[in-house]
């Protein structure tokens, strides 16, 4: 069974993120993972995004996402994913990067957490629990590996482990073992709706 060599695909990054949210109901940190082509959106100009406001709204979410501890959102940067938080709780934006974060990696974050608190205040005009334009941004190195199929895998744990105040670091040799563990997790999981050769991208033909 291959582990090393392939990047995860959205679909895996996904559905990871809804069996994270699927499982949460009675968490002490609430957490919600927006689906990646939104996180695309977000780099876009205004005109591309017009639709973002509307649905991190009450009306489409069927909840608040004001009430949220985190709002997590998946980012692919060329051929490495990264994480960008909307940290509520601690009332920061973090940005986590497997691959360490390079000028590209931030002034791209920098554009993406600029274009979310417009869009979010758009979506919560009357917010005051929390001043989002008023959140600073901060930068983690996540691990200390140089493969960048790799850094689809730390980030699905990490949306997994994340809970707004661990710190998360893995090393290049929990890969291996993170592919098989979270493959077996996704295509046994309830909530399951991706054809089996999408999670069977996690770990190689």
């Amino acid at each position: 069974m291959g582990v090393n060599g392939y990047t995860i695909s959205k679909h895996v990054i996904n559905m990871m993120g809804k069996a994270i949210i699927s499982e949460q109901r009675d968490a002490h940190f609430l957490k919600h993972v927006l689906h990646s082509e939104l996180g695309k959106m977000l780099q876009g100009p205004s005109p591309c995004r017009e639709n973002i406001s509307n649905y991190l709204s009450e009306p489409n979410q069927g909840f608040k996402l004001e009430n949220m501890d985190a709002v997590l959102v998946p980012l692919l940067n060329s051929k490495t994913w990264y994480l960008v938080v909307a940290n509520f709780w601690k009332r920061r934006f973090e940005v986590l990067s497997p691959m360490g974060c390079t000028d590209e990696l931030i002034t791209q974050a920098q554009s993406i957490v600029c274009n979310f608190r417009e869009d979010f205040h758009s979506a919560y005009p009357q917010l005051h629990s929390v001043k989002i334009k008023d959140m600073d941004i901060t930068f983690h190195t996540i691990s200390n590996s140089d493969n960048e199929s790799d850094s689809g895998i730390f980030i699905m744990k990490a949306l997994d482990l994340y809970d707004g105040e661990k710190h998360i670091f893995f090393n290049d040799s929990d890969a291996e073992g993170l592919r098989e563990h979270l493959a077996l997790y996704l295509l046994h999981h309830k909530y399951n709706e991706m054809p089996h050769r999408h999670v069977q991208g996690l770990v190689g033909p």
